[in-house]
């Protein structure tokens, strides 16, 4: 009997993002979009502008001083809330600005 070449959709899908290091990419754009949800609209409000960088950090700029305060003593939950999200360690760092 011949054996098929036949792959599943999502699948080659998945093996295509990860060939081309866009998995990561993809996730860093969930991050983004599901912002509010995953830190709380308490911090969400005061951010002004979160980028991640090649090190695999994620930067945190704030619009105000007492916003990024409370969030110095939240780093670790968030850094840890966010790798849950994205199912594996894509934060190695959180840096608040």
């Amino acid at each position: 009997m011949k054996k098929s070449n036949l792959i599943k959709l999502g699948d080659a899908i998945q093996e295509f993002l990860k060939e081309y290091a866009l998995d990561d990419k993809l996730m860093q754009y969930s991050i983004k979009n599901h912002w509010d949800e995953l830190v709380g609209k308490r911090i969400a409000k005061h951010t002004a502008q979160i980028y991640f960088t090649k090190e695999g950090n994620l930067v945190i700029e704030f619009t105000s001083d007492a916003a990024r305060h409370e969030a110095s003593y939240l780093k670790t939950e968030i850094r840890e809330k966010l790798n849950r999200y994205a199912g594996k360690e894509l934060i190695k760092e959180v840096i608040l600005r």
